[in-house]
């Protein structure tokens, strides 16, 4: 019974330790079609923003991949290409 009750402290603290549990559940890179449809971003969009050098991507073999930072930064991107804040859209 101590083994699991070590287990769970272990588990707790892990869990309490938010950078130690998002580093292990959440790669930084991933295939540019699958991460961009996590986020709602279809194929043929995935594949223009990747040519329009507005995600940040990279090719292993034939595969192109992306970073997963880069998709999640995606609106303030839009919002800093189009010269807009966030007190402008309220408006």
């Amino acid at each position: 019974m101590k083994a699991a009750n070590s287990e769970v402290a272990i588990g707790i603290a892990a869990l309490q330790d938010k950078t130690e549990v998002s580093e292990v559940q959440r790669p930084s890179w991933g295939p540019l079609v699958k991460v961009c449809a996590l986020y709602g971003i279809g194929r043929t969009r995935a594949f223009e923003l990747a040519r329009a050098e507005v995600l940040e991507t990279f090719l292993l073999g034939r595969r192109r991949f992306v970073y997963v930072a880069s998709v999640e930064r995606l609106p303030q991107t839009f919002l800093n290409l189009t010269g807009e804040t966030n007190e402008n859209q309220s408006q």
